[in-house]
This record gives C-alpha cells, structure tokens and sequence, in this order.
C-alpha cells in the first residue's frame, strides 16, 4: 500500500509531507528542482526534519550528492540552511539508522529544525503556507544511483486547529520576549516580536516563515570543506573572504553588528587523520577553553554523518550533528568554527565541518 503524502489522520502529529526521488543521472555540476508539493487550500504545515538517503552505486561507491536546500513557498532558503547531501557527511541521515547513543548527552538527539505545536520564539520548525520544495546540486562527479528525500512534520487545515496547539495570539506578549542565552560566557541577548494573531493567513509571519517581520528567527545548518590545506599546528577558520571555503554558504566565518546573531546548538566534524582539535573562536577566545575539544581519530565524538570508523565501513548506520551542551552565541563581533591538525598539514578538502543552531536578524 502507497504511503499516504499528508495524510489527514496524522494531522497534529509528524507526518510525511513530501517525498522527492530521483532516478537516472544528475550531471556534475548540476541541480535538480523537482516539481513543488503543493499544500491544499487553507492548509499550512511546519516541517520539523528531513531524510536524506544518500546515493550509493551497487558497488558500495558514495556518490557526490553536493548540497540539499529546502524551498519553502517558492524560496530557496540556502542563506540559512544548507545541508551536505553525501553518504559520509549526511546531515539529516534516516532516523531509523541513526546509532541509538549520543557522546555528550544522556541519548541520540536527532537534527531537527525546531519542535512543532509549541508557541514560543525557539519554535524555529520552516512554516510553509502553500508549497514545499527541494533544490540539489551534484559535486565534481556524475550522481548515477537513485537517492530520496522526504520532508516530515505536522499539518494544521483550519484556524481553530492552529490555535488550540498556538493559542489565539503569538509574540508581542510581556514575558514572553525572546533571549539566546550563552551560558558558557554568560551572556544573554532578549529581542521581542510584535504580536501576530493566528490563523491560516498569518502563518508565514511565525518564526520560521517566509514573511515574518523583524527580528527574522530561522533555524540555521552548514556545512563546509576546506577549500585550502591547513597549515601545521594554526586554526583554521573557513573563512569565505579568505578563500578557505569555495562558497558563501560554506562560510563558518561570521564577522557580526549588534543587530545580527548565532546561536550554535550543534556542532561537528567528520573524522580524518591528522585532525585533531575543533572548536569556536568568539573575538581572541577558543572555546571550549584550554584546548578545544580533541578530535583525533578514530575516537572522535563529534564525528556525524555515516558512524565509520566507529562502526565498519559497510554498515549503514549514522550519527547525527552532536548537540552542545550549552551553545555558543555570535553577536557584536567576530566568531568561527576553527579547527586545527597534530602537526601534519591535511589537504584541501579533507576537512567536513557542520553546525546547526539558530539565527536572528534583529
């Protein structure tokens, strides 16, 4: 039996809002737009995640599945997120093979956009009012195996049904303003958005939409290859205006106003020899402090996307982007992921780094 796209019984509950599969040969180089899903009248949905499955040929060969970028209501959304498509450094891999562990929690924290149903300014789920799309790109060589992606999250059809997971109005209420919170600095930046009534109408105005006023609240995820060797022993800072990433969306380098700012929730990078430390840089400061976390292989716990060499090459299981315990904010200033190798200089595009978090634009 056809798994039902949207299916009325699971409305309020995640459900599988759209599924696009690719067969044949995606060119190097080039992108597939498939075909929108488009979301009935009166209807909205916030998608909370996606899966990628990642091309594979039949021989075991990971293909160059390059970049996926969600399109939410007609905008690609590349600018916030951005998400490595490729078998070894999967993002947003299938849930039913992800490892049922965490190395900096209690349990496996799956990557989300936000949680849906909860009225809040953290709620950062993409709220989509008419249609829902992907943009992919293939890397230098030919994508030959089929891969899949699917969109999941909860579907609301009336007002009423809105508002009883919403409440009549969101925002602009005394108390309940927003505030990122850098506890490993302690440091603290509240913001507020006028109120905005709920209903069907206003649904792309909600944190995580396409028409929202200002302060802009959207989840953020990036991915990023070094675009130049390291250099033995000195950070690494993935800086686009530099040339150590090929493109702006790979960029890990933020250089901040006060009206601009990151929150980074999670944090990784893939496992490769000679790696070994990771970390923020916020002004003239590396975090966490003295070392950075170290990150040699092949005990690496911020390693995400395929678990090699944790489990055997051959196995089909993952790890999601590690969750930070407490975070790390952007704001009035310079702040990077950096990492840096054990002395031996690691070649260009060597390195897989990823964050997640959340992005406000005051």
């Amino acid at each position: 039996m056809a798994e039902e796209i949207g299916a009325v019984e699971s409305e309020r509950h995640p459900t599988l809002l759209a599924d696009f599969y690719h067969t044949g040969t995606l060119a190097a180089g080039t992108k597939w737009e498939p075909t929108e899903y488009r979301l009935e009248t009166d209807q909205v949905a916030e998608i909370t995640y996606m899966e990628i499955f990642s091309p594979v040929t039949s021989a075991g060969v990971i293909e160059d599945l390059k970049q996926v970028i969600p399109i939410i209501d007609g905008t690609a959304i590349e600018e916030y997120v951005s998400l490595s498509g490729r078998y070894d450094s999967n993002m947003m891999p299938p849930r039913t093979q992800l490892a049922g562990f965490a190395p900096l929690a209690n349990a496996v924290t799956p990557v989300a956009f936000g949680t849906p149903s909860t009225p809040g300014m953290a709620n950062t789920t993409l709220k989509a009012k008419d249609k829902i799309g992907i943009r992919v790109y293939a890397g230098d060589s030919d994508v030959t195996a089929d891969f899949r992606i699917r969109v999941y999250g909860v579907l609301y059809s009336t007002d009423a049904e809105l508002r009883e997971a919403f409440g009549s109005t969101v925002y602009g209420h005394r108390g309940r303003e927003g505030v990122i919170v850098d506890m490993s600095r302690g440091r603290r930046l509240p913001f507020a958005k006028d109120e905005v009534s709920v209903s069907i109408k206003n649904f792309d105005k909600f944190v995580g939409g396409m028409k929202q006023d200002k302060p802009i609240v959207m989840p953020f995820f990036r991915y990023a290859y070094n675009a130049k060797p390291t250099t033995a022993n000195v950070e690494y800072e993935f800086n686009y205006e530099a040339g150590e990433v090929d493109a702006s969306e790979q960029a890990l380098y933020f250089d901040f106003e006060k009206d601009e700012a990151l929150l980074i929730k999670h944090l990784g990078v893939k496992t490769v020899e000679h790696l070994k430390y990771l970390g923020v840089k916020l002004g003239d400061h590396s975090y966490p402090k003295p070392n950075m976390f170290r990150v040699d292989a092949p005990s690496n716990p911020f390693n995400f996307g395929h678990a090699y060499p944790l489990f055997p090459s051959d196995m089909p299981v993952f790890l999601p982007i590690p969750t930070l315990v407490y975070g790390y904010m952007v704001n009035n200033e310079k702040g990077r992921v950096i990492v840096m190798d054990d002395g031996t200089s690691i070649a260009a595009n060597g390195i897989v780094a990823a964050l997640g978090g959340i992005r406000v634009s005051l």
